[in-house]
């Protein structure tokens, strides 16, 4: 999350709940989703879904992240996917 949004922004509030074990050497696939946005005191608020699925296709963590970005200041290109 922060290598997506470097010095442009700044993480407000991030929550996650574990659903099943990962362990060593597991492949992770994250994906984001926008879940909502809304402009507020000069920067964009952005509620992001992010879920991490294991090789096996099980959903293993959900979270929820609320970023703050300042309006002008470019924001890293991230990929949709990212495979850790």
């Amino acid at each position: 999350l922060l290598n997506i949004l470097g010095d442009s922004g700044r993480i407000i509030s991030l929550s996650c709940t574990y659903r099943d074990i990962d362990v060593l050497g597991t492949t992770l696939t994250f994906r984001t989703k926008v879940a909502g946005k809304e402009f507020s005191n000069g920067e964009y608020l952005v509620t992001l879904d992010i879920q991490a699925e294991n090789d096996k296709k099980v959903v293993t963590v959900e979270s929820k992240a609320v970023v703050a970005v300042k309006i002008g200041t470019p924001v890293s290109k991230g990929r949709d996917e990212v495979t850790a």
